[in-house]
């Protein structure tokens, strides 16, 4: 593949994103546009609470927006992390000895409410919007690029999120899924993939056709998955019969636990390489098991078990209701990371705090990923046209071993260069628990 294939691949694909998500669906709950108590985000180390090192001056306002009603899509996981995040840091001195409020929006999961819930953060006075999430964040981000307001630690699924000066994503978008063509082409001498049957699949393809290509080599075979059936069985005997040693598996929650079982009954023993938190994540593997066992992720984070999570799990267990909430989601601990540095961001402005110093401070802003995402500097744009806000393109490889999910490598890869549409040198192996030197590959 060209150089300038892989680059339309890319173009094609980030425009499909927002098609795949709909494909996952999250349980959720009924919580509509409210403010919700104080919180606010620090990179202190210290988990304790102090009465007399609460915040008590006057808020600094934010808001947080996902779908929590109107749709299958929800995750209100990723506005709890918010709201904890911010509880914490304010129980320990907040901004400078101001609470942080955070406002709570419901976007619905559609375009109409994503782009009242922008409107209602301008009337609100709220300096930035912070976690949010929406499948049309066009209409979020038109309001917002307008009114001069962040768009700070979104997740970043349409175009505008990728290239609009007022975008600063901590995590999400192509680089994991060009990671799973990156790690099956370092692994697997043969490749197959399998996704969905929607219209963004073949989006999603080029990006996978993307990673493969940096190693130099092309699916054997491209499988459709039909969405409308029960019966998998001609699915599966087709990527068995393939004769790839690995299959990237595009499916998400529900139909990855309907199409694994008939792929291992078709007779398959071939690695299963897949998304962090979609296919190869907590919830599949509670109820998949011993299927999952070898299989291989690629995502954003650690494993929610790491040791760089442990303040994460200790802050989420006080201030989250973990008993209502899945806070293994990788978009929460996401958000963790974004609350914490963006609290970080507004201790140093001088002077007043408000949606223009915040957006000015957030565009030259270097950021600590607190050893959970690399630390990020939003003053150095990604140089791919169409990706330019990018910044974190470091993906984790985890594995399935004796039951549990954990690190494949020690270190995350950078997928600059595939997402760029270029070869790729293999710096680490992807064996659990072991780090190698890999070889430099031609495409």
């Amino acid at each position: 593949m060209t150089k300038d294939y892989l680059r339309r691949s890319m173009s094609a694909a980030v425009a499909g994103l927002a098609l795949l998500v709909v494909a996952a669906g999250c349980g959720g709950n009924d919580n509509n546009s409210s403010s919700s108590g104080s919180s606010s985000a620090s990179s202190g180390s210290t988990t304790t609470t102090s009465s007399s090192n609460k915040a008590t001056g006057e808020p600094i306002r934010v808001m947080v927006s996902n779908a929590l009603t109107g749709t299958s899509i929800v995750f209100p996981q990723n506005i709890e992390a918010v709201k904890a995040t911010a509880a914490w840091i304010n129980d320990n001195g907040g901004i400078n000895g101001r609470p942080l409020k955070v406002d709570v929006c419901d976007n619905q999961g559609n375009a109409n409410r994503s782009a009242a819930c922008a409107r209602q953060a301008v009337a609100n006075k709220d300096v930035a919007m912070v976690g949010s999430f929406s499948l049309f964040s066009d209409q979020i981000n038109k309001v917002l690029n307008q009114a001069k307001i962040a768009n700070w630690g979104l997740y970043p699924i349409n175009a505008t999120d990728l290239t609009l000066p007022i975008s600063f994503p901590f995590e999400g978008g192509p680089p994991s899924i060009v990671a799973e063509g990156v790690l099956a082409g370092q692994k697997c001498n043969k490749v197959a993939t399998s996704n969905p049957d929607i219209p963004a699949s073949k989006f999603i393809q080029g990006l996978i056709n993307a990673g493969l290509a940096s190693q130099g080599k092309k699916p054997v075979a491209e499988v459709n998955i039909p969405t409308n059936v029960t019966d998998f069985s001609a699915t599966a005997a087709k990527l068995v019969s393939s004769g790839a040693d690995c299959v990237i598996l595009g499916t998400t929650g529900a139909l990855t636990n309907a199409f694994v079982p008939a792929l291992k009954a078709a007779g398959s023993k071939q690695t299963l390489i897949g998304s962090a938190g979609n296919s190869v994540g907590n919830e599949t593997l509670k109820t998949l098991g011993d299927q999952l066992e070898g299989a291989y992720a690629t995502g954003y984070l650690p494993p929610f078990e790491d040791p760089s999570l442990a303040e994460y799990r200790t802050i989420m267990n006080k201030y989250a209701d973990t008993k209502k909430y899945d806070m293994t989601f990788e978009a929460a601990m996401s958000n963790y990371v974004s609350t914490r540095a963006f609290a970080d961001l507004l201790r140093g402005i001088k002077g007043d705090i408000n949606h223009d110093t915040v957006l000015a401070a957030a565009s030259k802003a270097k950021v600590n990923g607190l050893g959970i995402v690399p630390n990020l500097d939003f003053s150095k744009e990604f140089d791919v046209k169409g990706m330019n806000r990018l910044f974190n393109r470091d993906v984790y490889y985890t594995t399935v071993k004796d039951g549990k999910i954990v690190l494949a490598q020690p270190k995350p890869e950078d997928m600059s260069k595939p997402l760029g549409g270029s070869p790729m040198t293999v710096t680490t192996g992807a064996d659990a628990g072991t780090s190698t030197t890999g070889t430099t590959t031609t495409g």
